[in-house]
């Protein structure tokens, strides 16, 4: 029974968006000449994400020939309104590959690069962006990079999905010769001393003064002070440079000389998602 009711709700997605697609035109194919002010008269929110999960159904289809049964959401679209999408460089969409009894077998996160100019007056050109498909590792070591971008402390990731964080210590329980003590010289020029030790990176979470893990003590990794204006750069990859800037993760991606940007909602969205 739960096959059938899975089934006919993919059936009813992509009815609807067939529908939808003689006004936006999916990846691999030409743009449409329908105009932004049109679009969004004739459009909703909630119809233009049916369209692109139908659109991004295909992209998994189409890229992962042994798949058999996945569900798949758009993320970071609520509270967006359709003349807003031109502005929006990343969207994200969980993406679960799941067993036969409908238990997640491994969890994804698919992003879709936009490029300049892929909705403007002139119409929809979907054909300039680019998909991403990131394993649940995939997306915990751009996260990693990001962190290592702000923090002074390098954390580390291990096969075990553990990262390492630290635990405030008193001053007088601090151990110099103990190595997992450590001693931070704040922006203020005050001193903090820590315990290092490892956490699941599941339970990290991104705050404006760096990540926080949701366990007993409260661990933490305190995130170096930056200008509103600077931006830290890790050449991650052939296909990436991640940086890190106030409130936002950016992927510089070479191939299209372009740089997205994921806000920090987003970002916690997809980590949760894929570590939980």
């Amino acid at each position: 029974m739960k096959h059938i009711i899975l089934f006919t709700c993919l059936f009813s997605v992509f009815v609807n968006s067939s529908v939808l697609a003689q006004s936006i035109t999916p990846v691999s194919t030409a743009s449409t000449n329908v105009g932004i002010s049109g679009l969004t008269l004739a459009m909703s929110i909630q119809q233009f994400k049916e369209k692109l999960e139908f659109d991004a159904t295909e992209y998994v289809l189409r890229n992962n020939k042994e798949v058999d049964l996945f569900t798949l959401k758009v993320m970071n679209l609520d509270n967006v309104k359709v003349s807003d999408l031109s502005n929006i460089s990343c969207i994200a969409f969980n993406v679960n590959m799941l067993n036969k009894d409908l238990t997640v077998k491994e969890r994804y996160v698919l992003l879709l690069l936009t490029n300049r100019g892929w909705i403007s007056d002139n119409g929809i050109n979907t054909g300039l962006n680019k998909y991403k498909l990131l394993s649940r590792t995939e997306w915990n070591n751009i996260f990693l990079t990001y962190i290592n971008c702000a923090s002074s402390f390098k954390t580390k990731y291990s096969a075990t999905h553990y990262i390492q964080g630290l635990t405030l210590l008193a001053n007088s329980m601090y151990n110099e010769n103990d190595s997992s003590h450590l001693k931070i010289t704040n922006s203020n020029h005050t001193i903090s001393f820590f315990k290092i030790d490892n956490y699941p990176i599941g339970r990290a979470t991104l705050t404006t003064g760096g990540v926080v893990f949701t366990v007993p003590n409260s661990p933490r990794i305190p995130f170096m002070p930056f200008h509103k204006d600077a931006y830290s750069v890790v050449d991650f990859s052939p296909e990436y440079k991640i940086i890190y800037s106030e409130n936002a993760l950016g992927l510089y991606i070479k191939q299209m000389d372009r740089l997205v940007e994921l806000k920090r909602n987003t970002i916690n969205a997809i980590h949760f998602a894929v570590n939980n």
